[in-house]
């Protein structure tokens, strides 16, 4: 038997007087308007910007991918400049978004967490973990040539690759974990381009929640230095080569004392998921109606979205 319940999106909001609606009637009234740019196949498929609308009301773009991969029902020719004077407010992954929405983020730990950390390793033992690498992928291509860059690895180091791109297999991809992932001591937490801040639940669950040690492409590693957990992950462009990073994994892996120094961060820090796959959390209408509550109420226009949104700037050239 099938039971279905409602979630309320606002239950571990900071405000809880938001109502949300798909009723298309209501367009005149709310005071904002949500558009998944990755489901919008052109502009003429939204309302008419030009027909009356609220002063007060936002028009907000939300997209979770990077800019490579902005549109998938729209045309090739789909760009950001074809939205020009519509959306007031932006949804996305990036800390300078007027609605900041990442898969994931680093928390300092209350005094309480720390306490309660402190009796968990009395009590307890971190698992060894019996493998070394593996990476999980269903699309084999990627701008940043991510792909070329894990066969290349292949020829130094064992990589255990799941997903359609290799010959191992767990059962769903977003919907249902991967347990099996949780043996290995790094995870490739490759991207589908690399562009600034785009960091998804490859490194927040796929790493940092089963207690891999994370190896990124993708966000710049500047960003990694803000954004992720203090000395916890390895990064692709800190090495000259895909031959160079394999030597050091293998270091890694016959040095304890050296690869447990990527944990260290656990002392003070916490990483959350918040990209709703695998049964974790997601915020996105709640972030929206925090916005909607704090944000500041002057009238805001992009007239050119691609001075905020676009992968000649936000992103970058291949390692490989």
């Amino acid at each position: 038997m099938c039971f279905l319940f409602r979630l309320n999106p606002f239950e571990d909001c900071s405000v809880s007087n938001c109502r949300l609606t798909y009723n298309s009637a209501e367009l005149n009234t709310a005071d904002a308007v949500l558009f998944h740019l990755h489901r919008t196949p052109n502009r003429e498929s939204l309302p008419d910007p030009k027909s009356p609308r609220p002063a007060h009301q936002r028009w907000v773009f939300l997209t979770d991918e990077n800019p490579f991969h902005t549109f998938t029902l729209g045309s090739d020719a789909t760009k950001m400049k074809d939205y020009n004077g519509i959306f007031n407010w932006s949804m996305t992954y990036r800390m300078d978004s007027d609605i900041p929405v990442p898969s994931g983020r680093t928390l300092r730990l209350t005094i309480m967490e720390k306490l309660l950390l402190k009796k968990q390793r009395r009590e307890g033992k971190r698992r060894e973990k019996r493998k070394l690498v593996a990476i999980m992928v269903s699309n084999c291509a990627g701008k940043n040539k991510r792909w070329s860059y894990v066969k290349e690895l292949k020829k130094h180091i064992p990589v255990d690759v799941y997903g359609a791109c290799g010959n191992l297999r767990c059962d769903g991809h977003f919907a249902k974990d991967c347990p099996r992932l949780n043996d290995y001591k790094f995870y490739l937490a490759f991207e589908n381009g690399d562009c600034r801040e785009y960091i998804t639940e490859k490194a927040w669950w796929n790493a940092y929640h089963k207690g891999a040690v994370p190896v990124i492409m993708g966000a710049s590693l500047e960003d990694c230095v803000r954004l992720l957990p203090p000395k916890s992950y390895i990064h692709v462009r800190n090495f000259s080569s895909p031959a160079s990073l394999a030597r050091y994994l293998l270091y890694l892996n016959a040095s304890p004392s050296e690869y447990n120094n990527f944990f260290h961060w656990k002392k003070n820090f916490k990483v959350v998921n918040e990209h709703g796959y695998f049964q974790s959390p997601v915020y996105h209408y709640c972030r929206l109606c925090e916005a909607l509550n704090y944000n500041d109420p002057a009238p805001k226009v992009y007239n050119k979205l691609e001075d905020f949104w676009d992968s000649s700037r936000d992103c970058y050239e291949p390692v490989i």
